[in-house]
């Protein structure tokens, strides 16, 4: 459905109804907030009205533990899929998983929540806006082609009652046609807009915990702003594939320059390409103290941002480049990684921007920390041998020549000069 379609008030009337009648519900959101997003107005519900009588007690509103149960022995609780530990134990009627396009992880449902269900032969919902091409898409997919158990929908959000056409027209405004497509009409976009469309098909590498004796790596570094994480993407020089990732946050820069200084002796003492758009500081001072290796920095511009991105887009739709598959037998912190970094690849996409400007990142909330640690990695193999990819389009007239990216006049860092 589209944004304030009334998917809030719809799982709260749907779980009341189901808890009156003495069955058990869980909330499930990707983030505490969204679920007590839902678990609020499923108080409002039974205490503004004669439902209320079937109340036992009053509700605990406490974030991690809320809970209202019902004289019917009928319960609902709010529970975040961040925290997997409250996911188990317990079985449920009623499964309603809020905004479930937004969670990265797509083992979430199927591996802790679908399991949950099954001894009380409980059923799901999950009302979302779309999020791009990710798991949730393939899940509604099955319903849209009648898979056994399933049922799909589709509702824009001038389809719903609540939503009048002026306010209807307002969220128009100020809108690509993208964000319109996706947030408003609940359009899966498919590959329109996406910049990768052969990630999946590049997800073919294996997972390495350590280095192979002999082997050639290099990494690429993309570093923490704010609130979002600092990503370490480890490609093998020789095969050309992404075997390791590393993220993290909220450190310190110093205890960051650290990690990645021990992380590229690890991998055989391998070189760096460091995003130092906002952080030539940190740069300086991994170069510094990195002085077994080549440490290079990258500044994202309007011109740069493209190149790099581009060519790993290329990497990926020739197969010239591989990145971590999806194995069930991996240990779940990798597993979580893995389906991070193909979520995020999945959601990265071309936006226009008010001045007509054709730019490409993450969609607002979302990150893409991985994806440029990637685009760093892939760079910096070139670098490494000396080269870089020549990208021939043929589109045109003429075949459109690039060669290389990122470049420019030697940089002093530290001791060295590149």
């Amino acid at each position: 459905m589209g944004r304030r379609f009334g998917k809030t008030r719809l799982s709260a009337f749907e779980a009341v109804c189901t808890a009156a009648l003495g069955g058990w519900v869980m909330l499930a959101a990707p983030t505490y907030d969204l679920a007590d997003i839902d678990f609020q107005e499923c108080v409002l519900l039974v205490t503004g009205n004669d439902l209320g009588r079937l109340v036992f007690g009053t509700p605990n509103m406490a974030k991690g533990n809320q809970i209202i149960q019902f004289e019917t022995g009928g319960r609902i609780v709010a529970k975040s899929t961040d925290t997997v530990r409250g996911l188990v134990g317990r079985g449920w009627d009623l499964l309603i998983f809020d905004e479930a396009a937004k969670e990265p992880d797509r083992e979430i449902f199927h591996r802790y929540l679908r399991p949950a269900l099954s001894d009380r032969e409980g059923g799901a919902i999950f009302p979302s806006t779309p999020e791009g091409d990710n798991w949730y898409k393939d899940l509604w997919e099955k319903g849209r082609h009648g898979a056994p158990g399933y049922s799909s929908w589709q509702l824009s959000s001038r389809a719903s009652p609540l939503m009048s056409e002026a306010e209807f027209r307002s969220l128009m405004e100020g809108m690509t046609s993208d964000d319109f497509n996706q947030e408003i009409l609940a359009l899966f976009l498919d590959a329109t807009g996406s910049v990768f469309r052969g990630y999946r098909e590049a997800a073919t590498a294996s997972w390495r915990d350590r280095p192979e004796k002999g082997r050639r790596y290099v990494m690429g570094v993309d570093i923490a702003q704010h609130q979002d994480w600092t990503v370490i993407g480890i490609m093998d020089v020789g095969s050309r594939e992404i075997v390791h990732l590393i993220r993290f946050n909220q450190m310190l820069y110093t205890e960051q320059e650290l990690v990645i200084i021990e992380a590229s002796r690890l991998w055989n003492n391998a070189p760096i390409l460091i995003d130092a758009t906002n952080n030539e500081g940190t740069a300086e001072h991994i170069a510094e103290k990195a002085y077994w290796t080549d440490v290079q920095k990258f500044k994202f511009t309007m011109l740069s941002k493209p190149e790099v991105i581009n060519q790993l887009k290329l990497g990926m739709e020739t197969g010239e480049l591989r990145i971590p598959a999806d194995h069930p037998d991996l240990p779940p912190d990798v597993l979580k990684l893995i389906r991070m970094q193909l979520s995020e690849l999945g959601a990265f996409r071309y936006e226009r921007s008010p001045s007509g400007h054709l730019r490409m990142g993450a969609p607002t909330g979302r990150h893409d920390d991985i994806v440029i640690a990637l685009a760093l990695a892939y760079e910096m193999s070139f670098r490494a041998v000396g080269g870089r990819p020549i990208a021939i389009s043929t589109g045109g007239r003429a075949p459109a020549v690039r060669i290389g990216s990122g470049g420019g006049p030697p940089v002093r860092l530290g001791r060295k000069t590149r």
